[in-house]
């Protein structure tokens, strides 16, 4: 995608989300800030991106929220998105070995794993119960590639709707942990 246009795109969402509530407006623009502010950032993404910091401060003002509230709730946000990835993906590797969620701010690993009974867990636990219970809706597409979005679409409405139940558990209890 050219540079300038993930811009505006980029841009085009956050404007959406501030629609929305502020809050999710705040969320949206930290999490644009995450993904591209870094040292190959385009002149329009850092113009972007500079202008959303300032917006981020003036929100959280007139929200009377501090920045710590948001930097934790990004992290839950960020932790949250990248365990949907590797859960729906597939990709939690097998053997017990141990695959990084994310590092947080404060420094925090979190990693998942797979013990004997099939059980992912995770450590440290972020969650308030002790087991938690997950479904994942999925379709399975018999072409590798389509020529189009609307082909794709339609291939995609003819597959049936298939559930995969998913146990997530405290990695430091039941003793499952081998790696």
């Amino acid at each position: 995608m050219q540079d300038d246009k993930r811009a505006a795109e980029t841009q085009n969402r956050i404007d959406e989300a501030f629609r929305k509530h502020s809050w999710l407006g705040v969320l949206q623009s930290k999490h644009a800030d995450c993904l591209y502010r870094g040292e190959d950032t385009t002149p329009e993404m850092q113009q972007m991106l500079d202008g959303e910091s300032q917006r981020r401060e003036a929100a959280l003002t007139r929200l009377r929220i501090e920045p710590t509230l948001v930097q934790k709730t990004y992290d839950w946000m960020h932790l949250c998105d990248r365990l949907s990835l590797i859960l729906c993906g597939d990709d939690v590797p097998a053997m017990h070995r141990r695959l990084e969620i994310i590092t947080n701010v404060g420094g925090t690993r979190f990693e998942l794993w797979q013990d004997d009974t099939e059980c992912i867990r995770i450590a440290p636990w972020p969650f308030a119960d002790e087991t938690v219970t997950l479904s994942v809706e999925y379709r399975t597409l018999k072409q590798l590639s389509y020529a189009d979005d609307a082909e794709l679409g339609e291939a995609l409405k003819a597959c049936p709707v298939e559930v995969r139940t998913i146990v997530m558990s405290d990695g430091a209890i039941g003793g499952a942990d081998k790696g």
